[in-house]
């Protein structure tokens, strides 16, 4: 399909949070818009800025185009590598135009004028996000993390315990917090997957209102899409944004975490949860559950040193 001049370019966002917090369900309601549109996760802020040396050495500028393209990420994007590796070749080398030419390559893709970007882990790269493009506007969805947890650990990219992923959500939530209060309000909004599932309609207006959209009935049939946003891939964790919203999600992790889990989450969590509106649980703590913990921390870090040892490699 061919797409109209782009026209919001230079009014792109981001969707963010915390892994299996409801990023996905956001970018599937925002794509069923007739005006917008976001693709696969790109992890561009993450892994792929062009290095200061690619503006002025070609044979740099040449590597990280190949290295770029050659990537999951990329090649999960749907788009012709070749038509776009001509288009990188009459662009400003910058990490802000590199990601307008990939924006601009999914408009024309698609047909739709306003394109986002959906990798949850950017939300530990605000800095560089905004470096590149200051007047970028940013949500942040986040979640129960008793549900986060609960919910990564099915997924089979995760090994760590429970306590690290909690550590995890901590920490994003407190990057989140911060964010919400140096930021301007109309350039970055926290949305809560709980309230979205709620109220849906109310939910969904106030997104497309910090996004400067018109509202669209249509977007609430997101799960009816023709376009998953994700791959097959990832279909084994991702398809639940096939079906219809379910009140039965919030409060799931009682059905797969022990007592012991929802403690030490609700330990490590616990004050961040009480600023969020996320009620504890009661629960006795058992008498070996701290050499439980004990024991999940040494396999967090065997864990890590792996994890550290296979990218040196």
């Amino acid at each position: 399909m061919n797409a109209p001049a782009p026209d919001r370019l230079d009014d792109p966002f981001f969707i963010v949070g915390a892994p299996r917090s409801g990023t996905t369900l956001v970018q599937a309601i925002i794509s069923s818009h007739s005006r917008m549109h976001v693709p696969a996760e790109t992890e561009f802020f993450m892994k792929f800025i062009p290095p200061d040396a690619a503006t002025q050495d070609e044979s740099t500028w040449q590597a990280y185009v190949e290295r770029w393209l050659g990537s999951m990420p990329f090649q999960e994007q749907g788009l012709d590598a070749t038509a776009f590796r001509e288009r990188l070749q009459t662009i400003d080398r910058t990490t802000r135009g590199v990601f307008l030419a990939l924006l601009a390559e999914h408009a024309r893709a698609t047909g739709k004028p306003r394109i986002g970007e959906k990798s949850p882990h950017h939300c530990r790269h605000i800095d560089a996000m905004l470096m590149a493009l200051p007047e970028v506007k940013i949500i942040h969805v986040y979640r129960d993390p008793r549900d986060v947890v609960a919910s990564r650990l099915r997924v089979p990219w995760t090994h760590a315990s429970h306590r690290h992923l909690a550590n995890s959500w901590r920490k994003d939530l407190e990057r989140h917090l911060r964010c919400l209060s140096s930021l301007p309000n109309d350039r970055y909004m926290g949305l809560q997957l709980e309230a979205l599932i709620l109220q849906p309609e109310e939910e969904t207006r106030c997104l497309c209102s910090f996004l400067g959209e018109t509202y669209e009935p249509g977007m609430l049939a997101f799960h009816e899409r023709k376009d998953a946003g994700f791959t097959d891939r990832e279909a084994a964790w991702k398809s639940g944004t096939r079906k219809p919203l379910d009140p039965n999600a919030i409060g799931r992790y009682r059905e797969t975490l022990s007592n012991r889990q929802v403690h030490d989450i609700q330990v490590i969590a616990g004050p961040l949860m009480e600023q969020l509106g996320y009620a504890h649980d009661s629960i006795r703590p058992g008498l070996l559950w701290p050499m439980l913990g004990m024991l999940d921390a040494v396999r967090d870090r065997a864990h890590r040193l792996r994890h550290s040892v296979r990218k040196r490699l």
